[in-house]
Formats: C-alpha cells, sequence, structure tokens
C-alpha cells in the first residue's frame, strides 16, 4: 500500500501537511508552498 503526498489538513493549529504512507509508516513531507486555501 502506498499513498504519496496525501494532503491532511489539522483544525488545532489551521495547516495542511503532505503525508506519504508506506507499507504502514508514515512520513510527513515538509515543503513551503503546503499552505491551506483560504
Amino acid at each position: 500500500m502506498v499513498l504519496a503526498s496525501l494532503g491532511l489538513f489539522c483544525p488545532k493549529c489551521k495547516r495542511e501537511y503532505l503525508v506519504n504512507v508506506k507499507q504502514f509508516k508514515t512520513q510527513i513531507v515538509n515543503e513551503p508552498d503546503a499552505k491551506t486555501q483560504s
């Protein structure tokens, strides 16, 4: 199972994170362009 660049929104901090999931291991991708859209 592979999910690449899955966008997850955190309502608490109001930010969106890009997450990669591979073999049930998660990795947060730090990209400066990963901002929420208003």
